[in-house]
């Protein structure tokens, strides 16, 4: 009743949710408040999405987008079933096919987050469980409700997107796609979860004969990910901090999660010993030069 009558772009409404969230314990200590917990999520007939704040006195639009590049002229038909916001307030879509996408702030574009294209994955699951050890969260629960929604589709996916690879294989893909949802989504705990399952995944294709779960490049996957947590060793933690590309990772620091997570993930594998040794060395060398 407060908010003046509107005209959009757009044309008629044909879909409109008002969404309360409320802020955790860590964002209300870090003083985040910039934005309320109340927002106005509407879609026009034209596909235009907006995201309004409605703090009050201080009402504004805080995201115009499209969503023609997921919607419309889709080979497969698939039509929008659900628009929502996520837990940090990212616009989600999620069509009949299964397919969730997630509005991407950095780069202005609708990045997929749950879909049904790694249905011989081991971390593929269709049972609606609370999972105790950090990865049961928004993440999680999209992919199982893109999984169950798979299930009649899923011969079809299976013949044409996992045709060339092994099951072991595709369940690292799928690892690394489940990675990249949580950054989008800003699902820290569920990160660090999956990045623990990620290193220790790539560490058990390391070595052996058998085709069925060796992977050659497991290994260089694997210093490429060492050597992004750990960052360059002539700055500090507090350097790397305020460092625009190798700063934070959802408000983590990059070297803790390399010590904390990756590390001893590694470390229980005979394949990484050397891996391990050469990462500690150079961890321990950036930590003294500070």
């Amino acid at each position: 009743r407060q908010l003046p009558t509107i005209a959009l772009e757009g044309g008629k409404v044909c879909f409109m949710a008002c969404v309360n969230s409320s802020k955790t314990k860590e964002e209300k200590e870090a003083g985040h408040n910039e934005s309320s917990d109340t927002k106005l999520l509407v879609v026009t007939a034209d596909a235009s999405l907006y995201v309004w704040d409605l703090e009050k006195d201080n009402e504004r639009c805080v995201l115009e987008s499209s969503l023609a590049s997921i919607c419309f002229n889709r080979m497969d038909g698939a039509r929008i079933s659900r628009v929502s916001l996520s837990e940090k307030n990212v616009p989600l879509v999620t069509l009949s096919n299964s397919v969730t996408y997630a509005f991407h702030e950095k780069l202005k574009a609708w990045a997929k987050v749950a879909d049904l294209s790694f249905q011989k994955s081991e971390y593929v699951s269709r049972l609606r469980l609370g999972v105790a050890d950090g990865s049961g969260g928004e993440v999680r629960r999209l992919q199982t409700s893109a999984a169950r929604l798979a299930i009649s589709a899923m011969a079809n996916s299976m013949r044409s997107s996992s045709l060339f690879q092994t099951p072991k294989r595709e369940s690292g893909r799928h690892l690394e796609q489940i990675l990249q949802a949580c950054k989008v989504l800003g699902s820290k705990k569920e990160f660090k979860t999956w990045l623990r399952t990620y290193a220790t995944h790539l560490a058990s294709e390391l070595g052996g004969n058998d085709q069925r779960t060796y992977f050659a490049g497991a290994e260089k996957q694997l210093r490429e990910l060492c050597e992004e947590l750990l960052g360059s060793l002539s700055k500090s933690d507090k350097e790397l901090e305020k460092d625009g590309v190798h700063g934070l990772l959802l408000g983590m620091k990059r070297r803790d999660l390399l010590r904390d997570v990756v590390i001893p993930a590694l470390a229980s594998n005979g394949s990484c010993q050397r891996l391990v040794t050469e990462t500690i060395e150079l961890l321990e060398a950036a930590e003294k030069a500070e």
